[in-house]
């Protein structure tokens, strides 16, 4: 059952998740979360506007070695079907793309450490690496802040992402948006979620001011 269109706002204070001989753990203030991944899915079935920002840090998850990334979306995190864990949805990828390859409009990644746009559905999924990904390295010991943007109406998705000064100001380092050819393979339930594949290197990521909504 569907809800009235109102705008609904949530947020996490922090999050931690991280990766230790071969095991993902995610910490909250409500505790140790299971399965390694830290997510929401609300009890909306469709959203006019879904939006996610977040504050992130981290001390040793960027590498020239690693060949991981994380994946942060708006959507399903099981299939309306069958209940399963499945991660359906828009958003980004936070990480090592390089080996992704090419195929039509979804593309690799020029360099690891980046953020590009992608989208996942039951049976596949798109990065769209070369029309998206922010041009520079991301590193380790800096602050930084995204804030992700999905319109079902226009099939938009679209990031911001920004850096903490000397000066503990917010200053915008990048935006990129895209129309996506695949945004009906996945719908557009209410949820969101952020994990991490394929690293093989012990790393932990901070995250902070976890705000979500949906119109």
């Amino acid at each position: 059952m569907s809800r009235v269109q109102t705008e609904e706002s949530h947020r996490i204070k922090w999050a931690t998740l991280s990766h230790r001989d071969g095991q993902y753990e995610v910490v909250t203030p409500a505790g140790v979360q299971p399965g390694g991944l830290l997510s929401v899915q609300e009890d909306w079935s469709f959203f006019l506007e879904g939006r996610l920002s977040f504050e992130f840090s981290t001390p040793d998850y960027f590498s020239d070695a690693d060949i991981g990334h994380l994946t942060i979306g708006i959507g399903s995190i099981t299939d309306p079907e069958s209940g399963k864990p499945s991660l359906q949805g828009k958003g980004i990828v936070i990480g090592n793309l390089t080996e992704y390859g090419c195929n039509g409009s979804c593309t690799q990644t020029d360099h690891p450490n980046t953020v590009a746009i992608e989208s996942y559905w039951a049976t596949g999924n798109c990065v769209h690496g070369q029309d998206t990904q922010y041009p520079l390295e991301l590193q380790n010991d800096v602050g930084y802040r995204v804030e992700i943007g999905v319109s079902p109406v226009s099939e938009t998705i679209r990031y911001t992402l920004w850096t903490k000064t000397r000066q503990r100001k917010w200053k915008k380092l990048y935006t990129a948006h895209i129309h996506d050819p695949f945004f009906a393979n996945s719908g557009n339930r209410a949820g969101w979620w952020i994990g991490e594949v394929f690293s093989v290197h012990a790393w932990s990521v901070k995250f902070r001011t976890i705000d979500w909504s949906f119109v």
